[in-house]
C-alpha cells in the first residue's frame, strides 16, 4: 500500500521512517518499494551494520526535519502575532479617522447645552443669544461655541462652553 495512503489513515506514521529489506534485486521492484513510501530499500543479504547505519541515518534525518519543523512553526507563529498586532493598530487608526470624519459639525439655534445668560463686559446689558456652533475633534470630544450680540451695539461675542470664557468676535 503506498505511503500516502498509510499516512492518511494513521497520523503516527508521518514521522516514522520506513525501511524495506527485500530479496528482489530487480530495479523495478526497488522502484515499486520506493513508490509505496519506503525511505530506504536494502537488498538481502545485507549486513547488520548496513541496516544499523541506514536506520541511524534515517532517524538523524527525521530528527533534523522535526527540529526544522519546530523552528519553522515558531517563526510562523511569531509572524502571525506580529501581523495581528499590526492589523490591530491599523484598525484602531482607521477607526479613529472614521470617527473624526463622521462627527457632524454644524450651526444650530437649539444646542445640546443651554446657553447661559451673559452680560456685556463693556456696558453691563444682558446679551442676546444668536446661535451656537457644535464642533470639536469627534463626537466624543464635541465642543459648543455660543454667539451673542449686545443690544447697545458693543459687538458680537463668543462664549466657549468648555473654557467658560467670553470674547469679542471681530
Amino acid at each position: 500500500m503506498p505511503r500516502r495512503y498509510l499516512v492518511a489513515k494513521d497520523a503516527t506514521l508521518r514521522t516514522t521512517p520506513i525501511i524495506v529489506v527485500t530479496g528482489d534485486a530487480m530495479e523495478t521492484d526497488l522502484e515499486r518499494a520506493r513508490h509505496a513510501g519506503a525511505d530506504a530499500v536494502l537488498v538481502k543479504p545485507c549486513l547488520p551494520d548496513d541496516l544499523l547505519q541506514t536506520m541511524r541515518a534515517l532517524l538523524s534525518e527525521s530528527a533534523d526535519l522535526r527540529e526544522r519543523g519546530r523552528a519553522t512553526r515558531a517563526r510562523v507563529a511569531d509572524q502571525i502575532d506580529r501581523s495581528e498586532e499590526l492589523l490591530g493598530r491599523s484598525r484602531a487608526t482607521v477607526r479613529r479617522l472614521m470617527l473624526s470624519r463622521a462627527h457632524q459639525r454644524h450651526d444650530t439655534t437649539t444646542p445640546p447645552a443651554a446657553p447661559p445668560g451673559l452680560v456685556c463686559p463693556t456696558c453691563d446689558q444682558p446679551l442676546t443669544y444668536q446661535r451656537s456652533h457644535i464642533g470639536g475633534v469627534s463626537e466624543r470630544h464635541a465642543e459648543q461655541w455660543d454667539y451673542f450680540e449686545c443690544p447697545a451695539g458693543c459687538g458680537t461675542f463668543q462664549y466657549r462652553q468648555r473654557t467658560r470664557k467670553l470674547r469679542r468676535v471681530l
